[in-house]
This record gives structure tokens, C-alpha cells and sequence, in this order.
């Protein structure tokens, strides 16, 4: 899935928060979903959730062999099955290697940029301005 970002990705309208890894009008890889939120490659090649409300959809294709699953809760995510692990995205926040080489393994089967910067230097930024990954792992 691709998907590009609103103009007014940065006008606070959404929420509260200033989407500082996102460029208006530029295009991104979606690596996971669910009923709210989208998780993209932003601008620092980090695995990011935002809200739906600040992309327009440009390539709504979803592999097939992603995996679907429903918390308690009812709520529905969506991610490739690599990634599905409770605590995954986590482990790439945190410059863990194994979890790091999964995820630019990922990048490549899905076409996005090459050499994608996820946590250089340890741990990341990743959902230190934006809502957390509410458990997703």
C-alpha cells in the first residue's frame, strides 16, 4: 500500500502534533494498518504510526500474505507477517540488530527506498511525538 500525504500534515487539524517526519505531497510506504491509524516509512526511514486522516491512498494493494488479527477489543490490525510479532516494532525502536535487518529485509520486498536509516545510533525517536503503537507490538 502507498499512500501520499495531505497538504495539511502539519496544520494541526488531525491532532495535536506537528508530523515533523512527514513532507505534504510526498509519497509513502505503508507497512502495516488498522482501523485508525497507518503505519509508514516517514522521512527518517522510521516505522511510524499516523493517523488515516493525514494520507490519501494512492496504491491501496495489501499483499496477500499479510496477516489479519483482532486484540480484545475488537480492534482489527493488519501487517506483513514478519512484523506481526507482538513487540516488533518496539525492537526496531530500539536498535535491537535481528529486528533492524527483518525490517530493511521488508523495505526491499516492498520496493521502498533503498538503504533505509532505522535506528543508526541506537534508539530511535519513533512515537516520541505521535500516538503510540497501543500495544501492536
Amino acid at each position: 500500500m502507498r499512500v501520499r500525504a495531505k497538504n495539511l500534515v502539519h496544520d494541526h487539524l488531525v491532532d495535536e502534533f506537528d508530523h515533523e517526519h512527514l513532507t505534504a505531497s510526498k509519497e509513502y510506504i505503508v507497512i502495516g494498518f488498522d482501523d485508525e491509524y497507518l503505519r509508514v516509512v516517514d522521512d527518517h526511514g522510521n516505522p511510524t504510526l499516523y493517523p488515516r486522516a493525514l494520507f490519501d491512498v494512492i496504491d491501496a494493494f495489501v499483499p496477500t500474505d499479510w496477516v489479519a488479527r483482532s486484540d480484545p477489543d475488537g480492534l482489527r490490525y493488519v501487517d506483513p507477517p514478519e512484523c506481526a510479532a507482538p513487540g516488533f516494532y518496539e525492537d526496531v525502536a530500539d536498535g535491537r540488530p535481528h529486528a533492524i535487518a527483518v525490517f530493511q529485509e521488508l523495505l526491499q520486498r516492498l520496493g521502498s527506498l533503498p538503504n533505509p536509516r532505522v535506528a543508526p545510533d541506537g534508539p530511535s525517536s519513533v512515537g516520541s511525538n505521535e500516538p503510540s503503537s497501543g500495544g501492536r507490538g
